[in-house]
């Protein structure tokens, strides 16, 4: 071979040599990023796989936690259904008083209004001497309102059955 074609030769090898480096070095730079993207790919799996997790046990938690109160509110079920029992006897009762007060001012006016019959006179008999023995006093009514109810009980001599 010639001088000349063997350095035409030699400086295509070297030329081809540095083409040989430079994919070499493409090449391992390409493995490089794709190393880094795997590893990055993982991370951001495990991350996911955690955040996962995580709402897992969060709602089973929110669930434990709403069994809970949902027991909770069951036992005080009956305690609140007696205490609005009482309530609501309670207040039939104040309405029934109400009402019967309400009654009572509505009549009392007619009563005011309308003069009083005037009494029957009665034929006087003379009665008989009676021997002095106690006298029992009936009830003393001391200074009362004027709207309070007046009660009339029987004399304490007088019998049940009577």
């Amino acid at each position: 071979m010639n001088r000349a074609a063997t350095t035409l030769f030699d400086g295509e090898g070297e030329h081809e040599r540095t083409a040989l480096v430079r994919l070499a070095a493409e090449e391992e730079k390409q493995r490089k990023d794709d190393e880094e993207k795997l590893a990055a790919y993982y991370a951001q799996r495990d991350e996911l796989i955690l955040r996962r997790r995580e709402l897992k046990i969060h709602g089973e938690v929110r669930a434990y936690e709403a069994e809970l109160l949902r027991q909770r509110i069951e036992a005080e079920r009956a305690a609140n259904a007696e205490i609005s029992k009482a309530e609501l006897k309670q207040r039939v009762r104040e309405i029934r008083v109400m009402r019967q007060l309400a009654k009572l001012e509505r009549a009392r006016p007619q009563l005011e209004t309308a003069p009083p019959p005037p009494p029957k006179p009665r034929a006087q008999k003379p009665q008989p001497a009676r021997p002095k023995s106690p006298q029992t006093v009936g009830p003393v009514i001391l200074a009362k309102p004027e709207d309070a109810p007046v009660v009339i009980s029987a004399p304490p001599s007088a019998s049940p059955s009577q």
